[in-house]
């Protein structure tokens, strides 16, 4: 979900920002860099930013806690 919410970020920041030169650090569902470690994908990411010389760095997160999508939003 996480991934995919990232995805369709990036494409938006690319059409609606084409000058701006936008970059993910993966595009598929294993860890980037090839990890299988939280710890090493997060300095993965890091370095992957500053090699990249990035200005902003966004990271997205998402948390599941079993219940239906929206069911923690409050009702209006």
């Amino acid at each position: 979900m996480t991934l995919a919410v990232g995805l369709k970020l990036a494409r938006a920041l690319r059409e609606t920002f084409p000058s701006i030169k936008t970059l993910e650090t993966r595009a598929s569902f294993p860890l980037p860099g090839g990890n299988t470690n939280a710890n090493a994908a997060n300095r993965y990411r890091a370095q992957f930013a500053n090699e990249n010389h990035g200005d902003l760095f966004i990271s997205l997160h998402c948390n599941a806690a079993g219940r239906k999508p929206g069911a923690g939003i409050p009702k209006r």
